[in-house]
């Protein structure tokens, strides 16, 4: 069995298969942490898997481009893991991945973390899958989709945080567009970007785990 960490409820649909259990946290990481740690003492996993969208760094990644993890948090993922994703993925490319504890929502963030970190893609549960693997002595690796490119700016509407377990709070976005109405072309094309981008990890390749 691998157990797997995703963001939101519907990035887990997109990825669910047999032999792999997923946990979405809503880019809540100490709950992940703990939710991995619970998951681990009752079966242990062939190893962690981080999976689902994320944004892009290097500006020449598009949406929709699949990223094999290589690094994440100064720890390397499972070398033999990422090339079988590689060779499954057509089109993957490897890189490191950076983590953090809130979105990287605007070009700024993402160019920083880009020119400190090395990495060509960031999200908000790599780093927490990583430091678990390692703490638990288990092989990691890391599979995201690009759903914001580096020059994409989150709109405020798509900032609004998650519930713990991947939900969307639906009545807090809507208020966030009625206070800035002017952001509903942006939520529009990021709403294109995404379903791109779902329909690319939809239709991942994870039987190379």
């Amino acid at each position: 069995m691998i157990l797997a960490a995703t963001g939101l409820q519907s990035e887990a649909r997109a990825i669910a298969r047999p032999g792999i259990e997923v946990i979405a946290c809503g880019g809540h990481g100490e709950v992940l942490r703990a939710r991995l740690a619970a998951a681990i003492a009752v079966r242990r996993p062939q190893g962690l898997l981080s999976i689902g969208l994320a944004g892009g760094l290097d500006p020449v990644l598009a949406v929709g481009t699949l990223v094999v993890g290589t690094r994440v948090a100064g720890l390397a993922a499972d070398a033999g893991w990422a090339t079988r994703l590689l060779a499954a993925n057509p089109g993957a490319i490897a890189g490191g991945v950076a983590g953090v504890a809130t979105p990287a929502a605007t070009v700024a963030d993402k160019a920083r973390l880009h020119a400190e970190a090395g990495a060509v893609a960031v999200d908000m549960e790599s780093h927490v899958v990583a430091e678990v693997a390692a703490a638990h002595g288990l092989a990691f690796a890391v599979l995201r989709v690009i759903g914001d490119g580096a020059f994409d700016t989150l709109p405020a509407a798509a900032r609004v945080p998650l519930t713990p377990d991947g939900g969307v709070q639906m009545a807090a976005v809507l208020a966030a567009v009625a206070r800035r109405p002017w952001q509903i072309p942006a939520l529009i094309g990021l709403a294109g970007a995404t379903g791109r981008a779902m329909a690319a990890l939809k239709a991942l390749d994870l039987a190379a785990g």
